[in-house]
């Protein structure tokens, strides 16, 4: 996943959406963040805030599983 870094905001960084209520985000703000994510960025607003969503319960369903394989 290719992040970018723009001034102290990285887009697409799981740290930095964490603190943001993403529905409340501009169209073009949330297509940034999934362009960074290396996701798609058609659809309507309700399909891009869902996919960005889905992207961040991913990566964090992916670290866990490592975090439980170096435990094993």
């Amino acid at each position: 996943m290719a992040l970018t870094v723009t001034g102290t905001r990285e887009w697409g960084s799981a740290s930095t959406l964490d603190n943001l209520d993403i529905a409340k985000l501009p169209n073009a703000t949330i297509k940034r963040h999934l362009e960074a994510r290396s996701e798609p960025i058609e659809g309507s607003k309700i399909e891009l805030i869902e996919r960005l969503k889905n992207s961040l319960e991913a990566e964090k369903q992916r670290e866990l599983e490592l975090v439980l394989e170096e435990k094993h």
